[in-house]
């Protein structure tokens, strides 16, 4: 019993360490920010072969590197949110792609800082 609860501890606490959280700023000046927020905030947290923005959107992790993480997000229609973390420098970029009206439409991408947690 010592035993079993001894590795649950280590396990539950090794991963703990061994999570990444990546808090990410950019500016809103150019768009449109009808709650006059200034900066956006997201908060990037990975939970085993996934990582959830602000604790309510789970996005897949497309492409991993010791130098980038490319996360999608993906709908039952067809659109697509795609989010770029530089782990070298600590930047990142996100972009949503508009499918669905027959011509594609890409939104203007936020670009900003991170800092790892």
């Amino acid at each position: 019993m010592k035993k079993t609860l001894y590795f649950l501890l280590i396990t539950l606490f090794s991963s703990f360490l061994l999570s990444e959280e990546y808090v990410c700023s950019s500016s809103m000046e150019g768009f449109s920010d009808p709650e006059n927020i200034k900066v956006s905030i997201s908060t990037y947290q990975r939970y085993g072969n996934q990582f959830i923005m602000d604790d309510k959107n789970y996005f897949e992790i497309t492409k991993e590197t010791k130098d980038f993480i490319i996360l999608t997000q993906t709908y039952s229609y067809p659109d697509i949110f795609i989010t770029i973390i530089n782990k070298n420098n600590k930047t990142y970029s996100e972009t949503y792609l508009i499918g669905e009206t027959g011509l594609e439409e890409v939104t203007s991408p936020l670009i900003g800082r991170c800092i790892v947690k």
